[in-house]
C-alpha cells in the first residue's frame, strides 16, 4: 500500500491542477472583461486632468482589484511624475511605481518581473516590499513556476497582507511546497486549512492533507478527510481508491 501511494504522490497533481486552473480562468475571464470596458471608461474618465485626483481615482479602481482600468490611469500619474524627478516626490513616486508595477503583474505582463525585482531591491519600505514579493510570488504561481513563486511569498510574510490574501497565499505556499516534494512543508499548510470549514479552500486542502497524510501512514487522518472529499466531481475519480487501499 505504502509503495502504490509513493508512486501515486510522485506523479502531477491533477486534482489540484484542476482546481487551481479554473481560478486561473476566473481571474483571466475578469481580465477580459475589464480590457472590454476599458474603452468606454476611458471617455469618461478623460477629463480627470488633476494627477492627485487621477490617482486617487486609480487606486479607488485598484482596491476593487479592476487592475486593467487602473493601469491607464497610473500610466498618465506616472508620466505627470517620472523617476528623474524622484528626489523632489520621493514618497509619493514610490507610491505611484507600486500600483503601477503590481497592475502590470496582474495584468501579466513580461516587463513586470524584471520591474517588481527592482523595487524590491531599491525601495527603502519593508511593509511594500513584502507585498511587492506576495504579488511578484502570485505573478509566478499563475505561470507555473513554483520555484520562485514560494522564493517570494517566502519573503512576503503575512503581516501586511489582507485575509483574502492570507488565504491565497498559504494554500499556493502549500502546493508549491508540494510540487518540490516537501511535503511535510506542505502539510502544515493544509492541516491548519483543511480544519476551517469556512474556508474557500477547504475542500482541496483536506484532499491534499488525506493524500499526504496517507503517504505518510497516517490512516485515520488520511481516511477523514478523504471522506469529506469523495464526493466532489474533481476528486471522485481518485479518493474511492485511496479509500479502498486504507481499508484493505
Amino acid at each position: 500500500m505504502f509503495a502504490k501511494a509513493a508512486e501515486m504522490l510522485l506523479l502531477p497533481p491533477a486534482n489540484m491542477n484542476y482546481k487551481f486552473n479554473m481560478i486561473k480562468q476566473k481571474i483571466y475571464l475578469v481580465l477580459i472583461a475589464t480590457i472590454i470596458s476599458f474603452s468606454s471608461f476611458s471617455q469618461a474618465t478623460h477629463f480627470v486632468t488633476d494627477p492627485e485626483k487621477k490617482f486617487k481615482a486609480a487606486k479607488e479602481l485598484f482596491v476593487k482589484q479592476q487592475y486593467a482600468l487602473a493601469y491607464p490611469l497610473l500610466q498618465e500619474v506616472k508620466e505627470q511624475y517620472p523617476d528623474n524627478l524622484k528626489s523632489n516626490n520621493q514618497y509619493l513616486n514610490d507610491d505611484i511605481n507600486y500600483y503601477f508595477i503590481v497592475c502590470r503583474l496582474k495584468l501579466q505582463l513580461p516587463i513586470a518581473e524584471q520591474e517588481a525585482k527592482q523595487y524590491i531591491n531599491w525601495v527603502n519600505n519593508e511593509p511594500r516590499i513584502e507585498l511587492m514579493s506576495y504579488h511578484l510570488g502570485k505573478y509566478y504561481f499563475l505561470k507555473d513556476d513554483f520555484e520562485n513563486a514560494l522564493l517570494n511569498y517566502e519573503k512576503a510574510g503575512l503581516d501586511n497582507l489582507s485575509n483574502e490574501e492570507i488565504a491565497d497565499d498559504k494554500i499556493e505556499k502549500a502546493y508549491c511546497y508540494f510540487n518540490q516534494k516537501r511535503f511535510a512543508d506542505a502539510k502544515v499548510l493544509f492541516d491548519e486549512i483543511h480544519q476551517l470549514t469556512d474556508s474557500k479552500y477547504y475542500i482541496p486542502a483536506n484532499y491534499y492533507y488525506g493524500f499526504i497524510a496517507y503517504y505518510d501512514r497516517q490512516y485515520p487522518e488520511a481516511l477523514k478527510a478523504f471522506k469529506l472529499v469523495e464526493t466532489e466531481p474533481e476528486y471522485q475519480g481518485v479518493v474511492p481508491y485511496y479509500i479502498a487501499e486504507i481499508f484493505y
